[in-house]
């Protein structure tokens, strides 16, 4: 039980500072948020608003979906860094 409680405690702290980053984040992000980059050249947007809710809600479904499949808990704690990374990531090349 105690190992559940430091996973969970884990992925809501790593959801949390993917909120937070992308709240602080907001003002300094464009009108229009590139999502995807191809040849090096961004091809699609989202508006700021959503991009703050966009990876936190991927988060959030990703989560109980690995968890309703039973998946380890090594994948559910990977699979949410590897979320934060992209997350900062994106902003770095929109700021």
């Amino acid at each position: 039980m105690m190992k559940y409680n430091i996973v969970l405690y884990s992925i809501v702290g790593l959801i949390a500072i993917t909120l937070l980053s992308n709240i602080i984040a907001y003002p300094f992000l464009p009108d229009q948020v590139g999502i995807h980059q191809s040849a090096g050249e961004m091809d699609n947007y989202v508006s700021k608003l959503v991009f703050v809710c966009l990876l936190p809600a991927a988060q959030i479904i990703a989560s109980i979906i690995t968890k309703m499949t039973e998946k380890s808990t090594f994948t559910l704690v990977i699979l949410n860094v590897a979320i934060v990374l992209v997350n900062a990531f994106l902003i770095y090349i929109n700021v």
